[in-house]
């Protein structure tokens, strides 16, 4: 890869780290407050508000080992903004209870992804100039 494409896929990486990120913490701030206004319950609010967490928890390894096994990065990044995309569609065009859930689950999933993000953008780089935590562990302990 030449170093212009490689500065061109880093910036085009960054805008799009920034975009899946903003997508899915604008409106947290407010989401409490929408989904009680909405007649939820505090009980759902929190199941609302913690689908997001076990999402991630149930599909970031699934997503990671599949995108390791297939080396398919790209493709599931792109998967991973369609469904944040269409989370946040969902709950923008929606005022139904079970679509903010499904809607803040799927942006869950599409968190998920950020494992396979990780490893696209460590590939912009040489062995040389990635940075291996397990490197700095062993010489601030030994």
């Amino acid at each position: 890869m030449n170093t212009l494409h490689a500065a061109r896929d880093k910036y085009i990486f960054l805008v799009v780290s920034f975009i899946l990120w903003f997508s899915h913490f604008i409106y947290v701030p407010i989401l409490s407050p929408y989904i009680e206004s909405m007649g939820g319950k505090y009980t759902f609010i929190g199941f609302v508000l913690s689908s997001y967490g076990l999402m991630q928890l149930l599909c970031r390894l699934p997503i990671g080992i599949f995108s390791d096994l297939t080396k398919l990065r790209k493709p599931v990044i792109v998967s991973g903004m369609l469904i944040s995309a269409f989370s946040c569609l969902a709950f923008a065009l929606t005022d139904s209870l079970g679509w903010v859930l499904l809607s803040r689950s799927l942006a869950g999933v599409a968190a998920a992804t950020w494992v396979v993000f990780t490893v696209l953008y460590s590939s912009y780089f040489t062995d040389r100039e990635i940075h291996v935590p397990w490197e700095v562990f062993r010489l601030l302990l030994f």
